[in-house]
């Protein structure tokens, strides 16, 4: 993860090109009590359709006002990573003809 933050990592679902699922049941971090992402893809007459939810469980008081306070610079960096992705995948998978 983004930090350095490391864990025990599950993968709960993995279906190439349309679905991954994992949680991290435990992380390095003393603010993160649990984190999870879903990634899930599906084909439309357009190209593709991305559904990502991200949850993070905080660990503690600490924890709970840290991501309180840090909320709107989550949402940007958030926004940014979804961004990322769109560049990329628009470069990666760009339809030509």
């Amino acid at each position: 993860m983004r930090g350095g933050i490391a864990g025990d990592e599950e993968f709960l679902a993995w279906e190439p090109f349309t679905h991954m699922a994992f949680r991290f049941n435990e992380a390095s971090s003393s603010s993160i009590s649990a984190f999870a992402e879903d990634y899930r893809v599906v084909e439309t007459a357009a190209g593709c359709h991305l559904t990502w939810v991200m949850a993070m469980k905080p660990k503690g008081v600490a924890g709970r006002i840290g991501m309180t306070i840090g909320k709107p610079i989550m949402a940007r960096t958030f926004q940014k990573f979804l961004y990322n992705l769109r560049e990329y995948t628009n470069r990666r998978f760009a339809v030509t003809g």
